[in-house]
């Protein structure tokens, strides 16, 4: 009977892996650009313009509050970003709603 109990046990053990197979998915996008244009609103929800190459189509991703921004190790917010326009930065958004998660220049 002990050796039946530990048999069933064992093989519950090498099915327990299946059950839990992971599903590989990109969860965000990291892009450097060469020209990023930022505008939001009072209340930061907006949207930035972001190009990846000279010949590249413009790219608009939608901005919100969990946004983060930082220059140079500093986190910066959004109310001061508002009409901003630079050159070469690092954006990761998520690919499937295009939300910008972070900007960092």
């Amino acid at each position: 009977m002990k050796k039946i109990i530990s048999t069933v046990f064992y093989l519950s053990l090498l099915m327990l892996p299946l059950s839990l197979r992971a599903e590989t998915d990109v969860l965000d996008t990291a892009i450097e650009v060469i020209s990023i244009s930022i505008s939001v609103d009072d209340s930061l929800n907006g949207y930035a313009i972001v190009k990846r190459c000279p010949t590249c189509a413009d790219l608009q991703l939608s901005i919100d509050r969990t946004t983060q921004v930082s220059s140079r190790g500093k986190n910066i917010s959004l109310h001061k970003l508002n009409h901003l326009k630079t050159n070469y930065a690092l954006v990761v958004y998520d690919p499937k709603t295009n939300h910008v998660k972070k900007i960092v220049w």
